[in-house]
């Protein structure tokens, strides 16, 4: 039963928590990749930055919104 609730997961569920950068987020308004982890598991997300600022492959981040598909992700200090 545990496998199942791994499976099963939302968006949402990412809020807050730390992910690094697998793909580079660019400046402005474009998107890379993140691997967050959800319920137990990492899950990729596309993501955007809070600030529009680049964020580079390998930085870690905590996902601070969700639009839609996006994780919203900050640098985390």
């Amino acid at each position: 039963m545990r496998n199942e609730e791994n499976v099963n997961w939302s968006a949402s569920d990412a809020m807050f928590q730390p992910g690094e950068v697998y793909l580079k987020i660019p400046e402005g308004k474009g998107s890379g990749l993140v691997n967050v982890k959800i319920n137990g598991a990492m899950r990729e997300m596309k993501a955007k930055s809070k600030d529009s600022m680049v964020i580079e492959t390998g930085s870690p981040v905590v996902v601070v919104d969700v639009d839609g598909e996006y994780a919203i992700v900050s640098r985390q200090q």
